[in-house]
């Protein structure tokens, strides 16, 4: 992924629409992967990290936050400067990135406007693929592509700022790394092939079990899912109504995460794909109906054209030489008719017979020159004999052949293939729609989730009271479903497949302890390597090890001494961080932009020199970096020069309350 330019409108402080080119570029066959903006603190830097992050995933881009304080958000950042007669009401931020897959390249134009008007704020998204706007389908599956091109979890290891190195440097149960590496491994995945293994399993139990003992585990697993529900409903009310609506939302949101990862955008749109492919084979097949009819009919006239023209012409000689005969015949009864007149002993009987004989003879020569007959040479070639109503119904048909049925075709094929692609589209979406079986409870226990807000009124020891007592009796279902399994799992109808799924099961689970152990061990080669370079020590530490169980991160000397992460320096620890995120990213395999802000804040000189010289220059193919001038100075603005391809300098005017920028940096 490579991104090529942002663009904000009225967002923040910036005023009116700002473009960023970043595209990362080759000079003379030298990589030139940095982009660099240069200003004080309250530029303009964050809010243009921030804006990359909020155009791609909009609200989901923060960890946890309702829809009003992000509709909050939204109006706030809507530019309104000093100087400004009229305030506008919108803001949007557009990015166009480059993205290969399967060896194709796409440019996508994403813009993510909104607009403040009266109490309410309205966000739009327009998304292009090669200056074409995507269709309705792909639009509203877009956070899903977004999210599989760079999963939220994963892109933290891409865009960070200070905030995520504070948290990794401060990580003392180690979430934030267990949350880096669940990402990385693609945790979700396995979790949800989990989920689909069971419901196959209790499935197949409950077919082959007798159905005393299917409406049993049935019952049981009622009760329980009732009780586990009030166990839920029971521990959330225990924690306050403030902690309560924070630990609901963070639910809420976990669950709707995990609906999309199992394709949840999909799943609610089921009916109406079903819908339009339903219409859009019954549109297929009128075509379909309408080229058989056109193939059974006129068509070969249209394919064989020479042959047609040659029949076209036959047609119309026989019916030429046909009238002349029908002529020809008349001509020749009126001929008959006229001799047989002038022979008749009656005719100029009153003259003298030589007389008479003379005049006769002269009319007779006047009468065949008068009645000559036409052509009649091509009556020999006669082939269809046709009538002049047969022949008019042939050549009206070779000529519709030949003029209009082509276009005819042509609009035909050009709308049955324009159905096919949008069928094929709709086919390929409806192969993502999860099973129902897994996908339903997940919008249930979201449903419920959400009514359950505002109705936290119950007594504190009751609800513990009950909650204990909830407790112990799900204890005691769970194991009565767990025996009623060894039960049911003894029949012998119980088949191969459920075998298989067991086997599966552990299987998967070795999987998973092997992936995760896998991947640790990768970033303890990779984050030892990483580390001696950008530290000025490079000998401090050998040897990193994490523990796959609980991510405990120890450090160890080249005398394999443990060293204690909380005795290292500031900087240190930052150096730490930003190993541990570039040995992340490294063996993600994904081929990301970082994009960085304030990076040098607490770093000596000698890590300074390191990050400069190692990291920025080599760590992508594309380098973001939003830096003040005491953290990339003239001095290190030098050396980073042969490998920018661009610098930005962002100054806030306190006069016209926004931000101006300009290409250079801080002195040029």
């Amino acid at each position: 992924m490579i991104i090529n330019k942002i663009v904000l409108d009225n967002v923040g402080i910036f005023s009116g629409k700002h473009e960023f080119f970043l595209r990362a570029q080759n000079h003379n066959g030298n990589d030139k992967p940095i982009v660099i903006f240069g200003g004080m603190n309250g530029s303009g830097k964050t809010t243009i990290f921030e804006a990359i992050k909020l155009c791609l995933y909009g609200s989901d881009s923060f960890t946890r936050i309702t829809q009003s304080k992000y509709t909050k958000y939204l109006k706030e950042k809507i530019n309104h400067s000093g100087d400004s007669i009229l305030h506008p009401n919108f803001a949007s931020i557009e990015i166009e990135f480059e993205h290969a897959k399967n060896g194709q390249l796409d440019i996508y134009s994403v813009e993510r406007h909104w607009e403040h008007v009266g109490n309410k704020v309205y966000e739009n998204i327009i998304v292009k693929r090669n200056d074409n706007e995507l269709d309705l389908i792909e639009k509203e599956n877009w956070q899903d592509f977004v999210r599989e091109l760079i999963p939220i979890g994963l892109s933290q290891l891409f865009f960070f700022d200070g905030e995520k190195i504070r948290k990794l440097v401060s990580d003392e149960n180690n979430i934030e790394l267990e949350k880096s590496i669940k990402s990385l491994i693609g945790l979700d995945l396995l979790d949800s092939l989990h989920a689909d293994l069971k419901i196959y399993r209790t499935k197949n139990l409950k077919e082959v079990s007798d159905e005393n003992l299917r409406q049993e585990y049935e019952n049981y697993e009622k009760e329980r899912s009732i009780i586990q529900a009030n166990i839920r409903k029971i521990k959330d009310d225990l924690n306050g109504r403030n902690f309560k609506l924070e630990k609901l939302n963070e639910t809420i949101s976990n669950y709707e995460n995990k609906i999309v990862a199992q394709g949840g955008g999909y799943f609610k749109k089921r009916a109406e794909l079903e819908q339009q492919k339903n219409a859009l084979e019954n549109e297929l097949e009128v075509i379909k109906d309408s080229l058989r009819e056109i193939a059974s009919g006129l068509l070969p006239l249209s394919i064989a054209k020479q042959h047609s023209s040659s029949l076209k012409n036959q047609v119309i000689k026989e019916n030429e030489t046909r009238s002349i005969t029908l002529a020809n015949n008349v001509l020749a009864n009126k001929r008959k008719e006229i001799i047989d007149a002038l022979n008749d002993h009656s005719f100029l009987k009153e003259l003298e017979q030589t007389k008479r004989y003379k005049i006769i003879e002269l009319i007779k020569s006047k009468i065949e020159n008068l009645f000559e007959l036409g052509d009649t040479e091509f009556s020999s070639n006669i082939i269809f004999d046709l009538s002049e109503k047969q022949t008019m119904r042939i050549l009206n048909s070779i000529e519709e052949a030949n003029q209009k049925l082509p276009q005819k075709l042509k609009e035909l094929t050009q709308t049955y293939d324009k159905k096919y692609r949008e069928l094929r589209l709709i086919y390929s979406n409806l192969e993502k729609v999860p099973d129902e079986e897994l996908i339903k409870p997940m919008h249930e226990k979201l449903n419920k989730l959400n009514r359950e807000l505002g109705k936290i009124q119950n007594d504190r020891e009751h609800m513990e009271s009950e909650r204990s007592s909830l407790i112990y009796s799900e204890n005691e279902i769970t194991r009565k479903i767990e025996r009623l399994e060894n039960k049911m799992e003894q029949n012998k109808k119980v088949g191969e497949k459920f075998v298989l799924v067991k086997k599966t099961e552990k299987v998967l689970n070795e999987y998973r302890d092997r992936l995760t152990r896998n991947k640790i061990h990768n970033l303890e080669i990779e984050f030892s390597n990483i580390f001696k370079k950008l530290h000025r020590k490079n000998d401090m530490i050998s040897n990193i090890e994490i523990n796959p169980d609980n991510f405990e991160v120890n450090l160890f000397d080249r005398s394999n001494i443990r060293i204690n992460k909380n005795n290292l320096s500031s900087g240190e620890l930052e150096i730490y961080a930003i190993s541990m995120l570039w040995s992340l990213a490294n063996i993600s395999g994904q081929k990301l932009p970082f994009v960085i802000d304030t990076p040098l804040a607490r770093l000596d000189t000698d890590h300074r020199d390191n990050l400069i010289n190692l990291f920025f220059p080599h760590a992508s193919h594309q380098m973001v970096i939003f830096s003040t001038d005491t953290e990339v100075d003239r001095s290190y603005f030098d050396k980073l020069k042969p490998f920018v391809s661009k610098s930005y300098f962002l100054e806030y005017n306190d006069k016209m309350e926004k931000t101006l920028s300009k290409e250079g940096y801080f002195w040029n």
